[in-house]
């Protein structure tokens, strides 16, 4: 992503927010202690983009603001929208349980605010403990979700 254009601010976000979100339902403060500490907030104005398709992943996103279009490209150039996601709405996490890259491109619609979570503290947070990728396993398998961007 281009940091010259988006504007990253000191994260407001705190275990109860991140307790709203169904992947971090479960955690207590403790757990969430690290996560909390790493995350970040980012701004983003009409058209910025978070990442694109092939783009290596090291963050997943909470949209607390606004709305930001998932998609690809067609052969031919053209861009189907994959899903829409709005605040609230936890993306970005599969990679984190794959390596693999980004799979479709993520865009603002409008100006908007995301929470950036660096994969690391929440790999920890199953390294320490793996009874809880079940929590995780409930949630990515959702199947009327886009989970694998």
């Amino acid at each position: 992503m281009d940091n010259s254009i988006a504007y990253y601010s000191k994260c407001m976000t705190t275990a109860d927010f991140l307790r709203s979100i169904d992947m971090f339902s479960e955690l207590d403060d403790t757990l969430l202690e690290p996560i909390v500490a790493q995350s970040k907030t980012l701004d983003l104005q009409r058209g910025d983009v978070l990442f694109q398709s092939g783009d290596d992943s090291s963050d997943l996103y909470i949209v607390t603001r606004g709305r930001i279009a998932i998609g690809n490209r067609s052969f031919d150039g053209r861009e189907s929208l994959v899903a829409l996601m709005e605040s609230g709405d936890l993306f970005g996490e599969m990679p984190l349980f794959s390596n693999d890259g980004r799979s479709a491109e993520a865009r603002a619609l409008e100006e908007s605010a995301v929470v950036v979570i660096p994969y690391q503290p929440v790999k920890d947070l199953y390294d320490e403990n793996p009874s809880l990728l079940w929590l995780s396993l409930i949630h990515i398998s959702e199947p009327t979700r886009l989970r694998r961007i």
